[in-house]
């Protein structure tokens, strides 16, 4: 009877973190900007900055019924978070003697920001429900998102308003390239293409949904989105995933040095600045971003060296600019990946994010000899995307940073659990 007991409440507990998960997704999505959110709501939706001190929040309260129904399954998890817990409270306390002009709220998000991978909490519990649904209603959402994003992007283009409250989206600035509005795929948009290509090269049942999705994210990413830095890691994704699937040595072999060619395209030359301009007419401006990454890399390695334990730490803009952008007052931490974090937070980075990331390559490869080919094509191709992204698009940084608790979550959750296989739901 009592086993029943405790069988009946983690199945409870486990529904409830699964509605807060999906709950929370749909906010990082704005619930599609649909509806205008009242102001005093608005701060808290935003993905950036407000919804993950909130999910951080929320993830923290539940650490101890996790605790209670988790601790001897998820052993890992909750030791790094101890660990996590401890060095960012002790760096902060230290960073609020350094930088005496700014207080604890001034730098609560950035806090906030590295604190992130307490929400594996959240997603763990969420995939002990019922992985499968959860998955399959993050590819939803983000498949109309993208469908969302792609009409929003035409109707600019064509000098129509934007539907529902889509205004709202640039509260912070509109973003324009290449004569086009630049939308972002969202928290799970490019990791989700990954997802589906993965999907799409092997026996999955849903090979239609997952080509749909697949379509829907390329043109997103190539046309919408525009960054070169998710173009070039979703190719290389693609690449481990071909070589993974194609059985003839040949095929592969060519297949992997095409997908490398159209990445030093796409890397050495402005190819998709130049594609769309052809495309829709809009005149090509030279930037001087690559001038820029240079002055950001030598400037954060310079401050690596200068504070090799603390790095810059938690200095804030308001108070601290030449801190943080370097006597040019052009560099950004979100610029320069792993160098920017190193830059900003020292060996300390160890603890933020290496640990975790070798902790999902272990898992990656021990895994992913033993568990389905589909499953092990996903889990390579998200490891690649995590190291790739390292080098510009980190997923520490503002915006993307609760994307890491569902990354850790995915690879913990696989890690104890046997047979999941994403081809068969």
């Amino acid at each position: 009877m009592q086993y029943i007991r405790n069988r009946y409440l983690v199945k409870v507990n486990s529904i409830f973190y699964r509605f807060s998960s999906c709950v929370f997704v749909l906010l990082a999505y704005h619930l599609f900007y649909l509806i205008h959110f009242p102001d005093f709501l608005r701060g808290f939706g935003n993905a950036k900055y407000g919804l993950p001190l909130v999910v951080n929040l929320y993830s923290v309260v539940l650490v101890l019924p996790f605790v209670v129904t988790y601790r001897k399954k998820y052993q890992w998890i909750l030791r790094y978070l101890l660990i996590l817990f401890v060095c960012l409270f002790v760096y902060t306390i230290i960073d609020l003697k350094r930088y005496p002009l700014q207080s604890f709220i001034d730098i609560r998000f950035t806090v906030s920001m590295f604190f992130a991978p307490i929400s594996a909490v959240l997603f763990i519990g969420a995939f002990e429900d019922n992985i499968y649904k959860m998955i399959r209603f993050i590819n939803i959402v983000t498949l109309i998102w993208n469908c969302i994003i792609i009409v929003q992007c035409l109707r600019y283009r064509f000098g129509a308003p934007f539907l529902f409250a889509f205004d709202d989206y640039f509260v912070l600035g509109m973003s324009i390239r290449n004569d086009s509005v630049q939308l972002s795929l969202g928290l799970f948009g490019n990791l989700f293409v990954v997802y589906n290509l993965a999907l799409l090269f092997s026996r999955s049942k849903r090979k239609f949904w997952n080509l749909i999705h697949v379509v829907t994210g390329v043109t997103a990413l190539i046309f919408v989105q525009q960054t070169k830095g998710y173009i070039l890691t979703i190719l290389a994704c693609l690449m481990v995933i071909v070589y993974g699937s194609v059985k003839n040595k040949k095929i592969r072999i060519i297949s992997c040095f095409l997908i490398i060619w159209v990445a030093v395209l796409v890397f050495s030359t402005d190819f998709i600045n130049i594609f769309v301009r052809e495309l829709f007419g809009s005149e090509y401006r030279q930037t001087k971003s690559y001038l820029n990454r240079v002055y950001e890399l030598n400037y954060y390695m310079d401050c690596f060296k200068a504070h090799p334990v603390l790095g810059n730490g938690f200095a804030e803009l308001e108070y601290y600019e030449s801190v943080i952008r370097g006597k040019e007052g052009v560099a950004d931490y979100t610029d320069v990946g792993f160098i920017g974090l190193l830059g900003r937070c020292g060996l300390f980075s160890i603890v933020f994010y290496l640990i975790p990331l070798l902790r999902i390559i272990y898992i990656s490869i021990k895994k992913g000899k033993v568990v389905s080919h589909t499953m092990s094509l996903v889990l390579y191709s998200f490891t690649v995307y995590l190291i790739v992204t390292s080098g510009t698009l980190i997923i520490t940084d503002q915006g993307r940073n609760m994307l890491f608790g569902f990354m850790i979550a995915f690879f913990e959750f696989v890690n104890v659990n046997k047979d999941i296989r994403f081809e068969e739901h």
